[in-house]
């Protein structure tokens, strides 16, 4: 319903608009009462991400019953999934978002909050990738499995390939990522900056605390994928150490955990920047002196 009127298209059949490869799937969310918006962990409900060679594209608000996996070449007579109405939607309706995710220049820094994927897809890219800064992995626990990180555990495999290239990698795992919380009174400062931009990331930040209070046991929301951000604005906000990192690709209880070798004990040759630590205090500084630059 859309105003009170069917909408025809629920439950209608949603192809791949290119040739491409899925990268990855969220499914088994159940469709929302129209007209009201659900409490959700996915704000794009159920959706495959769908890499086309010059562009990611993500395909939301689906119905639970996704058709693609993870890795599967699609072209444009694929089924991905059905128009739903899972997510933070209050109707159904398709939603596709589409990035330009092609390197083309040496001086290009290869930025990754999704899974890891590119290497394995467009092999040709590595030459042209100054530097690959990801969020993914762990020093320590997963949050997708209880080894693995989501982000790798997703496709272990091409983030081995990533971790082998012969490319600077600076890793920010949830080790340092769950350093950064965004505590009620971190939050309450967000929203007295007093505009738009404070108000939104207050919002999104209390959106999911509930779920690390129920999970963690944490006082508020890690921020993940800023992390990667922030260094690239503010590396000194970050500790880290240069090791070496391994995936484990082989089916087990530890698939897609990241190995860590700290003390070099394997002896093989470090290949990614790991950060350790983080200043939360000075985190939270840099990004309320970026927020109040917005209206």
């Amino acid at each position: 319903m859309v105003n009170g009127r069917p909408w025809p298209a629920f439950g209608e059949p949603v192809h791949a608009g290119c040739v491409g490869t899925i990268l990855g799937t969220f499914s088994g969310q159940l469709d929302a009462q129209p007209g009201r918006i659900q409490e959700s962990d996915e704000p794009a409900g159920n959706y495959v991400s769908l890499f086309c060679g010059d562009a990611t594209v993500l395909y939301g608000h689906l119905d639970k019953e996704i058709e693609a996996s993870t890795g599967d070449s699609v072209t444009t007579d694929t089924i991905l999934g059905y128009v739903g109405n899972s997510g933070r939607s209050s109707e159904p309706h398709l939603h596709i978002h589409a990035v330009e995710g092609r390197v083309r220049n040496k001086s290009d820094l290869l930025y990754g909050a999704e899974p890891v994927l590119m290497l394995r897809l467009a092999p040709d890219v590595a030459s042209k990738i100054e530097q690959i800064v990801f969020m993914g992995g762990s020093t320590d626990y997963g949050n997708d499995s209880p080894a693995a990180e989501f982000n790798l555990l997703c496709d272990p495999h091409a983030a081995q390939i990533v971790l082998d290239a012969d490319i600077p990698k600076i890793m920010f795992g949830l080790n340092v990522t769950h350093q950064v919380i965004a505590t009620p009174q971190r939050v309450q400062a967000m929203r007295d900056i007093g505009n738009d931009a404070g108000r939104v990331f207050a919002d999104m930040s209390v959106f999911f605390e509930k779920v690390y209070r129920e999970r963690y046991g944490f006082k508020g929301s890690a921020l993940h994928d800023p992390c990667t951000v922030a260094w690239l604005l503010k590396p000194e906000l970050f500790a880290t150490r240069k090791m070496r990192v391994d995936v484990e690709t082989n089916q087990g209880i530890s698939f897609g955990r990241t190995v860590h070798d700290i003390w070099n004990l394997a002896g093989k040759e470090c290949n990614t920047e790991v950060a350790l630590r983080a200043d939360s205090n000075g985190f939270f500084e840099l990004l309320n002196s970026l927020l109040v630059k917005f209206r």
